[in-house]
């Protein structure tokens, strides 16, 4: 551009010099010379701009491009230019396009395998699907034709129903009920958001005196992730064992701290003079989250036997805890009812997101805890299918 306007310029200069009256002899004869001079200069450019403008062209002519989107929950566009002259390769494309910190992969003998990409991350029971130009690749990406104009859209699909449905679920409490759970601080909600390893930016400082409020204090500050260890001693120094329930809870919540010990032993003679008759199932489920494979066999048997029984969410969220603790996949026990585990308390949960209490209950059930902890064991069972930690409290 700024030869072409340097052209213009001069051709300017030498209108107007024409244009100017005659001059005096002396002055003619410059004139005349720097006209000269000026017209070299000029034949000089326009040979040079004839040579930009053939390279421009050149380069015109070999530029193509290609598009990447990505229908993650937020979409990612990107379009890369490319030499058609060359040799493209999609690989390549995508990581220029995206950036290498936002595309993860890997390569064997079978090519190149996209594990995650933006946002994107496929969990158990789905994959990244690739299309080119809304056709699904019927080759490897690192294999795939690339054209002027082609656009490649990933997203993900789930081939496995059970796990989509468990997805849905999880999103669909997240984003409708979730929020007003988390700025509560329930401590079941917390826990789950854990599990599903989302970012958590809470501020919470404990209060407790008593067992119930310590109680509370020791697992939020737990989920957060913050530190534990003056919560722990409070909450050891008012331990009680009355409610099995709440002891077994406790004891999870104690795990790995100093103070764990210091109750261990009033717990484990709750544990051996239980009468096994006056226990609910949930209290049973939570003894066996915390002791696993070290429960006495009484307590496992009773616990076993109710497990296709339940009629309640807490209940079933307690029996999938519970199970997955034991390393047992929920969606191997069916209900009685004929669903699986999983399904049989996916089947409670309202258009709202929420679950009820069980299917006489009214919508208000669900604001009380019978939603907080169905997320929290359908959240528990996403980690664990995707081997991930999926027992809370711990």
């Amino acid at each position: 551009m700024k030869k072409l306007f340097s052209l213009g310029l001069m051709a300017w200069m030498m209108v107007g010099l024409v244009a100017c009256q005659t001059p005096a002899a002396s002055e003619s004869e410059s004139l005349s010379v720097e006209l000269q001079a000026l017209q070299e200069r000029i034949e000089t450019l326009e040979t040079e701009n004839d040579t930009l403008k053939a390279a421009l062209s050149a380069t015109q002519s070999s530029e193509d491009t290609v598009t990447f989107v990505v229908e993650s929950d937020t979409p990612l566009v990107r379009t890369m230019a490319f030499d058609a002259s060359e040799s493209a390769e999609p690989m390549t494309l995508l990581l220029r396009a995206l950036g290498e910190e936002n595309v993860t992969y890997s390569e064997s003998e079978f090519g190149i395998f996209i594990e995650s990409i933006g946002s994107m991350v496929p969990d158990y029971g789905s994959y990244i699907m690739i299309e080119r130009n809304n056709t699904p690749l019927s080759v490897g990406f690192a294999e795939a034709p690339i054209e002027d104009g082609d656009v490649f859209r990933f997203s993900l699909v789930y081939w496995d129903l059970q796990a989509a449905q468990l997805n849905e679920s999880i999103e669909h409490f997240k984003a409708s009920v979730g929020p007003t759970y988390i700025s509560a601080f329930n401590y079941d909600v917390l826990h789950a958001v854990a599990l599903n390893q989302d970012a958590l930016d809470l501020s919470y400082v404990a209060r407790g005196t008593d067992e119930i409020t310590a109680l509370k204090d020791l697992l939020i500050l737990k989920a957060l992730g913050d530190d534990i260890s003056q919560a722990a001693r409070v909450y050891a120094e008012n331990f009680e064992t009355t409610v099995l329930f709440r002891a077994s809870l406790g004891m999870m919540a104690l795990d790995g701290t100093d103070a764990y010990d210091s109750v261990l032993n009033a717990y484990m003679t709750r544990v051996e003079n239980l009468e096994i008759s006056t226990v609910s199932f949930d209290d049973l489920a939570m003894t066996v989250m915390h002791l696993k494979d070290e429960t006495p066999a009484e307590i496992e048997a009773a616990w076993r036997d109710q497990l296709t029984m339940l009629n309640n969410a807490p209940s079933l969220a307690f029996a999938i805890l519970s199970l997955i603790a034991m390393d047992e996949n929920p969606y191997d026990v069916t209900h009685q009812e004929g669903l699986s585990l999983p399904e049989t308390l996916m089947q409670l949960q309202t258009a709202d997101g929420g679950f009820l209490y069980d299917f006489t209950s009214g919508p208000l059930s669900t604001q009380q805890f019978s939603s907080p902890q169905s997320f929290l064991a359908l959240s528990a069972l996403h980690a664990y299918l995707n081997a991930r930690p999926a027992v809370p409290y711990e």
